[in-house]
C-alpha cells in the first residue's frame, strides 16, 4: 500500500487515567512507533497495535501516564536498508512495496524536522526564529558573535556609566568638546567647562595635543610618540624609522641621516663575551645616501618589508668591524666580542643599487660568521671593485636568497673572499664560504661580467645558479675542496673560463709542492651551457673553458668531477687544463658522468694526467706487481717494483680528418704481468676506402713462435647495438718486407655485443723454418666495418715467449674507434 500524506507524530497531556493513546499515521511495525513521556524516551511499559494499518493504532500503557505529563507518540523508521535482494531470488510486491513505504516515511519525518529549524530566506536575509528563543548560547568572542542576556548584563553594561532615569541627553559635539572638561547643568545634562588657566587639568590637556612633546623638548611629534619610542629603543634593537624623517619622500637623500643611524648601533655597549649583534631595522622604502654605514660593533641589518639603499658615493657604502687590527689570540690583540655575526639574516629584503668607485659592502678582518641573506643587486657596482668584499680572516660566511641583475654596458665583480689582509700581506684564513641553492647571479648587457667569485681561503661551496660572468669562479692556491655545483651559462665572448684555480700570478704566496687540489666539481650535478656556438637566442659565440689553472707553476690534483650535464661545448677543447711539469704529475683526478658527446675531460697526455674514471659500468682494471717506465717514446715494465697499475678507461676520438692523440691500451684479465724489459710497442692504424684497419705492433719474440701457440685477449661492445657488427682479426708477420715475405694467421671473426665481453682465442702458428731480419715486423690487424663505432681494447697477446703489451703514444688519423684506457707508471 502506498504512504499517504500524513503528519507522522501525536501529542498527548495526560490526565493520570487514560491508558490507551489513538496514533493516526501508518506504521509497518511496532517497532517503527517512538514513546516520549516529558521528552523521555519510554521502551518499555505499553504495547502497540494497528501495525499496518494506514489509519494507525493505539499504544496501550500498562500504567497510565501521570497527570500533566506530555505523552508524544512518533513514526521513526531506521535509515539504512533493511532488505537484500539477491540475484535469481524473489522479488515479492510486498516486500518492495514496504522498503518504498519506509524511504517515504523517513522523507516525511525529516521535512518535519527541516521545518522547525532556523532558517532564512533562499534570496538572502537574517535567520528568522518565528518568534522563539535560542538557549544554551555561548559567550561571544569575535566581533560579529551574538550576546547572551547574561553576557551583556554582566559585562558589557556593567562597564558602562550608567543613570537612574531612563534618558539622557548626549554630551556636546567633537568640536564643543574639544580642550574642555565633561561636566553637568542645572537640569543635570551633560555639557563643557574650561579648565583654569595654569591648573593641572589645563597642562595635561596642552601636553596631550598632537603638537604636545613641543612643551618638553621635542619637535613635531606627540608626548606618547616620544615616550614610546624612549621604552622601545632601551634594548638591543635600533629602529632605522627614528632617525628618518617623518615625511619622507622616496628616493631623497637621506645621508646625514644615515650617519645617525650607524652612531646609534655603535653606541650601543658590547657586555656580552659572545659578541651578541645588535639588530637594525630598516622600513620599506627608497633610500638614497653617500654616506658609509659603518658599523664597528656586531649588527644584523633587517626589514619590515623590501628595502632600497641607493648608493651615490665614492667610498664604502656599508662596513662591518673596526679598522687597522691585527690577531693575535684570545685575550691579546683582538677582542672577540667585537667580531661575531655582522650582516644581513634574512628578515625582508634589502635591495642595493647604484655605481661603485670602492667596494660596495664591505667585511673587516677577523668577523666571524658573516652573512649575506635577503639580497637583491640591481645594476650595482663597478668593473675595478666588488659588490661584496670580504678581507682575510673572517670566518663561517654564508650566502643564501639572493637575486642579482646587471643590464650595464660595464664588467661587474661580485664577491671577493680571496683571504688577503689590508697591510698587503695574504692569509687565506677564510675558512669557510657557503653559497645556497636560492642565489641567483645574472649579467646581461653589451659585456660579460666580471669575476663571480674570487675565493682564496679554505672550503668554497657553491649550489646556486650564475649567468653571465667572465671567470665564474676564481679559485685561490688555498681554496682547498671546492665543491661546486648548480646552474651556469656563459652568454658573451668575453669569457675565460668558468673556474680558474691555483691563484693568480700576482699572487705571492702560493703551496710549496705548487699543486692545487681540485676538490668535487659537479658532485650534486653541475650544468653548464657554454654558448661555444651562435644559438637561436642571439648569443654570439663565446671562448669560454670550463676549467683552467690561473698560474704557469700550479698541478691539479685530487680533482673529481662527478655530474657534469653541457650544453654547446666546443669539444676540440678539453674540459680540464692543467700545468704539465716535469716530475710533478697530475695525479688522483676521477670523473664520473659527464654528459656530452665525444667530450675530452683533461688535456691528453695519459701519463702524466691521470684520470679515474667512476662508472662503474666502465670500471674494467687489473692490479700489476710490476713497474711501467717510460724513456722517451719507449715504455717498459719491470717486475721488481709493485707500483704498476692499469686504471679505467679514457675515451678519445676523431671525426674522420682531425688528429686525436692515442695514449694508452694496456690491460690485462689477469692478475700479474710477467714480460720484462722489452720495449712495449706502438698503435699504428692504417685506413682504408671500405674499411678501417687497426694495426697494433707487437714484439719481435713473435716470430720465433712457429710451432708454437699466441694468445689473444681482447674487450670489445659494439657502439652502436642496432647495426651487427663483426671485427676481424689477423696476425701478421712480415719476416723480411723488402722481398716480400709475409704471412697471415687468421685469429677469424667475431661479433661484438651490445655490452663489454671479454674474447681470449688461441692461434697455432705453422712452423716453416723462416728467419726474420732486422726489418722484419709482426703486429695485429684488427679490420673494422665501415661507419661503424667500436669500443675495442686489446687486452693482451700472450706469446710463446712471455706476455707483450701494447702501448702508445702516437697520433691517429682517419679512425672513429673510441680508444680507452690510462695508465699509472709510477712515481
Amino acid at each position: 500500500m502506498s504512504v499517504p500524506n500524513q503528519t507522522p507524530y501525536i501529542i498527548y497531556n495526560a490526565n493520570g487515567l487514560t491508558t490507551v493513546f489513538p496514533f493516526e499515521f501508518y506504521i509497518i511495525n511496532a517497532n517503527d512507533i517512538q514513546v516520549t513521556i516529558n521528552g523521555t524516551l519510554v521502551s518499555s511499559g505499553y504495547s502497540v497495535s494497528g501495525a499496518g494499518n494506514v489509519g494507525g493504532g493505539d499504544v496501550i500503557f500498562i500504567t497510565p501516564p501521570a497527570n500533566g505529563s506530555v505523552v508524544m507518540l512518533e513514526r521513526v523508521v531506521p535509515t539504512y536498508r533493511l532488505t537484500d535482494y539477491q540475484d535469481n531470488g524473489d522479488l515479492l510486491a510486498d516486500t518492495v512495496n514496504k522498503d518504498f513505504d519506509r524511504l517515504w516515511m523517513a522523507i516525511q519525518r525529516s521535512s518535519i524536522y527541516l521545518g522547525l529549524a532556523l532558517r532564512r530566506p533562499l534570496f538572502g536575509g537574517p535567520f528568522n526564529a518565528e518568534g522563539y528563543r535560542i538557549e544554551k548560547l555561548a559567550d561571544p568572542v569575535n566581533e560579529q558573535d551574538a550576546a547572551t542576556k547574561k553576557y551583556v548584563e554582566t559585562v558589557s553594561l556593567a562597564r558602562t556609566l550608567r543613570v537612574a532615569e531612563s534618558t539622557v541627553q548626549p554630551i556636546p559635539s567633537t568640536a564643543e568638546r574639544a580642550n574642555k572638561l565633561l561636566a553637568f547643568n542645572a537640569n543635570g545634562d551633560p555639557t563643557t567647562v574650561l579648565p583654569a588657566s595654569g591648573s593641572a587639568t589645563d597642562v595635561m590637556i596642552e601636553l596631550a595635543k598632537p603638537t604636545g612633546a613641543r612643551r618638553i623638548g621635542y619637535n613635531g611629534s606627540t608626548v606618547a610618540d616620544e615616550l614610546d619610542k624612549s621604552n622601545l629603543r632601551a634594548g638591543d634593537v635600533v629602529y632605522a624609522a627614528d632617525y628618518l624623517p617623518d615625511s619622507y619622500i622616496p628616493g631623497a637623500d637621506v645621508s646625514a641621516h644615515m650617519l645617525d643611524i650607524s652612531a646609534a648601533v655603535n653606541a650601543i655597549p658590547n657586555t656580552e663575551h659572545n659578541g651578541k649583534p645588535v639588530v637594525l631595522e630598516f622600513p620599506s622604502g627608497w633610500f638614497k645616501h653617500s654616506s658609509t654605514l659603518w658599523f664597528t660593533r656586531p649588527v644584523v641589518l633587517t626589514s619590515t618589508g623590501d628595502t632600497k639603499l641607493e648608493y651615490t658615493g665614492t667610498g664604502n657604502q656599508i662596513l662591518f668591524g673596526p679598522d687597522g687590527i691585527t690577531f693575535n689570540g684570545d685575550g691579546g690583540g683582538v677582542d672577540h666580542k667585537l667580531h661575531v655575526t655582522y650582516g644581513f639574516i634574512g628578515y625582508g629584503l634589502f635591495t642595493f643599487t647604484g655605481s661603485l668607485l670602492d667596494h660596495g659592502i664591505v667585511f673587516n678582518e677577523f668577523i666571524t660568521n658573516p652573512r649575506l641573506i635577503g639580497l637583491r643587486f640591481i645594476n650595482y657596482g663597478s668593473e675595478s671593485f666588488y659588490q661584496v668584499k670580504l678581507w682575510g680572516h673572517c670566518w663561517d660566511i654564508t650566502a643564501d636568497n639572493i637575486r642579482h641583475s646587471n643590464s650595464q654596458s660595464i664588467a661587474v665583480n661580485f664577491l671577493s673572499a680571496n683571504g688577503k689582509m689590508k697591510d698587503g700581506t695574504v692569509d687565506y684564513g677564510n675558512s669557510r664560504l657557503h653559497v645556497g641553492t636560492d642565489v641567483y647571479l645574472h649579467i646581461e648587457g653589451s659585456r660579460s661580467g666580471g669575476v663571480c667569485f674570487d675565493v682564496g681561503g679554505a672550503d668554497y661551496r657553491f649550489d646556486g645558479v650564475a649567468q653571465g660572468w667572465r671567470v665564474t669562479h676564481q679559485l685561490g692556491a688555498f681554496a682547498f675542496n671546492p665543491r661546486i655545483n648548480g646552474y651556469h651559462e656563459t652568454i658573451y665572448p668575453e669569457c675565460e673560463t668558468l673556474i680558474t684555480y691555483g691563484g693568480l700570478p700576482g699572487d705571492s704566496v702560493v703551496p710549496d709542492d705548487h699543486y692545487f687540489k681540485g676538490g668535487v666539481i659537479g658532485g650534486n650535478s653541475l650544468y653548464w651551457n657554454a654558448h661555444n656556438f651562435m644559438t637561436s637566442e642571439g648569443y654570439p659565440p663565446s671562448n669560454c673553458r670550463f676549467m683552467k689553472p690561473g698560474r704557469t707553476d700550479v698541478v691539479l690534483r685530487d680533482c673529481n668531477l662527478g655530474r657534469i650535464d653541457l650544453s654547446d661545448y666546443d669539444n676540440n677543447y678539453p674540459l680540464v687544463f692543467t700545468n704539465i711539469i716535469s716530475g710533478k704529475p697530475s695525479i688522483n683526478n676521477t670523473y664520473g658522468d659527464v654528459g656530452y658527446p665525444a667530450i675530452q675531460v683533461h688535456q691528453q697526455n695519459a701519463l702524466v694526467q691521470l684520470w679515474e674514471s667512476l662508472k662503474p659500468a666502465e670500471n674494467i682494471g687489473i692490479n700489476g706487481s710490476g713497474r711501467l717506465s717510460r724513456n722517451g717514446s719507449f715504455f717498459t715494465f719491470s717486475s721488481v717494483a709493485t707500483q704498476a697499475r692499469v686504471f679505467d678507461f679514457w675515451a678519445y676520438t676523431s671525426d674522420g680528418s682531425a688528429t686525436a692523440n692515442f695514449y694508452r691500451n694496456l690491460m690485462s684479465n689477469d692478475t700479474q704481468f710477467t714480460h720484462e724489459g722489452t720495449n712495449i710497442g706502438i698503435v699504428v692504424p692504417a685506413a682504408s676506402a671500405d674499411n678501417k684497419s687497426l694495426q697494433m705492433m707487437l714484439d719481435k719474440g713473435a716470430f720465433k713462435c712457429q710451432g708454437k701457440n699466441i694468445t689473444l685477449s681482447f674487450m670489445m661492445v659494439n657502439g652502436n647495438p642496432s647495426v651487427p657488427t663483426k671485427v676481424a682479426v689477423t696476425l701478421i708477420l712480415a719476416f723480411s718486407p723488402g722481398s716480400g715475405v709475409t704471412r697471415a694467421y687468421s685469429f677469424g671473426e667475431f661479433t661484438a655485443g651490445a655490452s663489454w665481453g671479454l674474447k681470449k682465442f688461441t692461434l697455432n702458428i705453422p712452423f716453416e723454418g723462416l728467419v726474420s731480419d732486422d726489418t722484419g715486423i709482426a703486429y695485429l690487424s684488427i679490420d673494422l666495418p665501415k661507419n661503424q663505432t667500436i669500443n675495442l681494447q686489446i687486452a693482451n697477446v700472450n706469446l710463446c715467449v712471455g706476455n707483450v703489451a701494447v702501448q702508445g703514444p702516437s697520433q691517429l688519423k682517419d679512425w672513429d674507434v673510441l680508444a680507452r684506457a690510462k695508465a699509472y707508471y709510477g712515481v
